[in-house]
């Protein structure tokens, strides 16, 4: 639990610098959900930060919330529902008259003139729930996705990970692997970022989203259709 905690401590850090401009955050409900899905023990949580190779600055974090809690799941989506006239971008997939167990898909995008923060939450029937913040810097008033990194990207992110378990290690704080089934569930976060990055990005570039929905379930780019299948199993 200590190795959460101080990598928990580091993205606050990031969030601080990116975030605490003295501004009311647009998303706050959505925000304050995810503090106290930090604090809790029953809560999966990953994180992948990305740094420039050259001037070692953040330039994107990637962080991920699972649990099985069919009321946390109730209460994320009030949360989402709550900001979502603050967001840029809004895309819900929610099924009607399912109760506190209800299917949901959102994916809502804030930005700001130096920051981008991209939220998606799914909750499943089975009351399994995920959700995910991704934080970008804006340059010139543009952010790319760019949720699939390259495998440069993760061979150095792998090495720094090593890097960082060995000086844990040599502090004295216990470090344990990712399990596998831990490791196959960042994947399905990263594969439903993928699929997310490409439906909003194809239906602000139609002006609606009649193209993406023709191309659902099994119409979809080879890649984008690989990701999506991984993610809605």
């Amino acid at each position: 639990m200590k190795t959460r905690f101080i990598l928990g401590s580091a993205l606050a850090a990031v969030l601080l610098m990116w975030g605490g401009t003295g501004k009311v955050m647009a998303q706050k409900n959505i925000d304050k959900m995810a503090a106290e899905l930090e604090k809790r023990d029953d809560v999966a949580i990953n994180s992948v930060t990305k740094r420039d190779p050259k001037t070692r600055k953040v330039v994107k974090v990637v962080k991920s919330f699972s649990l099985k809690d069919e009321n946390i799941g109730a209460r994320l989506i009030e949360a989402f529902e709550k900001d979502e006239e603050y967001a840029e971008t809004a895309i819900k997939d929610m099924p009607k008259g399912r109760g506190k167990a209800q299917k949901a898909n959102f994916t809502f995008i804030y930005k700001t003139d130096n920051e981008k923060r991209t939220y998606t939450l799914n909750v499943k029937e089975s009351g399994s729930v995920s959700m995910t913040v991704i934080i970008s810097p804006m340059k010139d008033g543009q952010e790319v996705c760019s949720v699939v990194l390259d495998s440069e990207y993760w061979d150095s992110f792998n090495e720094q990970m090593a890097e960082l378990g060995n000086n844990l290690r040599d502090s004295g704080i216990e470090v344990r692997q990712m399990s596998r089934e831990e490791m196959e569930k960042m994947q399905e976060t990263l594969d439903m970022l993928t699929f997310k990055c490409f439906y909003y990005e194809q239906a602000i570039k139609d002006g609606n989203e009649d193209g993406i929905h023709s191309m659902l379930p099994d119409k979809l780019p080879a890649d984008i259709q690989a990701a999506y299948d991984n993610s809605h199993k």
